[in-house]
């Protein structure tokens, strides 16, 4: 009877355990959901879904192990059910980021603050992306209808509205879809001539204004990514930073009217900068005449 008593125990000892620890990570799973909904999760993205997944395990391993529990745990149990599925989809939305911010030159070791304000997508946008994408796939198959035409003016009219909410990141990418959205209706719309001339002119440029205007982005978008890069590369050695670093700190004696901005010398170091003076910059430097 002892040994039975000891035993029993011993297995609420180990319940008890395994709950503190489950309660722990509930916690912090929970809140670092509402750090990044918030925008103030200052964990990388890669970190984020590491230790979220372990946490997860732990909450998984009570679930799954201590089905067999007093009344007063039977709360928890429930909780736990309901949350694990929501976790799941959590992790899996940090790995599709992570995924994304890889496609875009940048690293998982990004932090989740940094993805919220510079990369991450208004839903609106990432609707028109997936709505578009579809579109060109059935059009090489059959015509779109009219009423899909104008839901993807409807679309493009609501990337607009949203601008205030653009990451900074992806202003210039969000214009080039919107420019190329654009001239895919324009192709759709003047290919079925489902519009007299009065409704096309209203709400659709002309293939030839799309194009247009299309090019003229693109050339921009080109120009305006030569300069960052040249902002994040070192003068001396060339190093040249991620993207998520917008640029290098510059040399202060280039900050002079007559040197425009795109022009002043940066470097990844001091060390770089006290040998780029020594080897010629020292006879370049405004501050130097």
């Amino acid at each position: 009877m002892a040994d039975g008593a000891a035993v029993i125990g011993s297995s609420k000892q180990i319940k008890l355990e395994l709950l503190g620890i489950a309660l722990k990570s509930y916690d912090w799973v929970t809140n670092h959901i509402e750090l990044f909904e918030a925008g103030e999760c200052d964990l990388s993205l890669n970190t984020l879904i590491s230790v979220a997944s372990k946490h997860l395990v732990a909450i998984e391993n009570w679930h799954l192990n201590c089905m067999s529990v007093d009344a007063s745990d039977l709360e928890w149990s429930e909780i736990f059910r309901d949350a694990i599925p929501s976790i799941y989809k959590w992790i899996g939305r940090w790995r599709d980021a992570a995924t994304e911010a890889a496609s875009l030159g940048l690293g998982g070791y990004i932090s989740c603050k940094y993805w919220k304000q510079n990369i991450e997508l208004p839903e609106v946008i990432t609707k028109a992306r997936k709505w578009f994408a579809l579109a060109e796939q059935l059009v090489k198959k059959l015509p779109l209808p009219r009423k899909s035409i104008i839901k993807g003016h409807t679309f493009i009219s609501a990337v607009a509205k949203c601008r205030r909410f653009w990451p900074r990141y992806r202003c210039l990418s969000i214009v080039g879809w919107v420019h190329k959205w654009s001239l895919l209706l324009a192709k759709w719309a003047h290919t079925r001539a489902y519009f007299n001339k009065c409704e096309f002119d209203a709400h659709y440029l002309t293939l030839a204004e799309a194009q247009d205007a299309l090019t003229r982005l693109e050339k921009q978008q080109t120009a305006f990514r030569a300069i960052m890069l040249k902002k994040r590369t070192c003068a001396h050695c060339g190093t040249t930073g991620p993207l998520s670093q917008r640029s290098f700190a510059y040399c202060g004696g280039c900050r002079d009217s007559g040197v425009a901005r795109v022009d002043w010398s940066r470097y990844c170091s001091e060390a770089c900068q006290r040998a780029h003076w020594v080897a010629g910059h020292k006879d370049e430097c405004p501050c130097a005449h």
